[in-house]
């Protein structure tokens, strides 16, 4: 029986970012690792993910014109 192996939240951001923001490929990056293929869609999936909805969250927070508006006639 193989031992799975655990990889810290600060690695994982490492290759994710080598992939997703300067381009290496899943496969290239799997091999050089020594990582599962599908792991590492995984992580780009939930990294991807994340950066949505964060991105959605921001957006949230952003005031709208009659907000604004509002805001500053009251």
């Amino acid at each position: 029986m193989t031992k799975k192996k655990s990889y810290s939240p600060e690695f994982r951001e490492y290759v994710v970012k080598q992939i997703v923001l300067d381009g290496h490929k899943i496969v290239d990056v799997s091999q050089k690792l020594d990582i599962p293929y599908d792991t590492l869609q995984k992580w780009v999936y939930r990294f991807k993910k994340r950066q949505k909805e964060e991105a959605q969250e921001t957006q949230n927070q952003l005031l709208t014109a009659s907000e604004y508006k509002d805001m500053y006639e009251a």
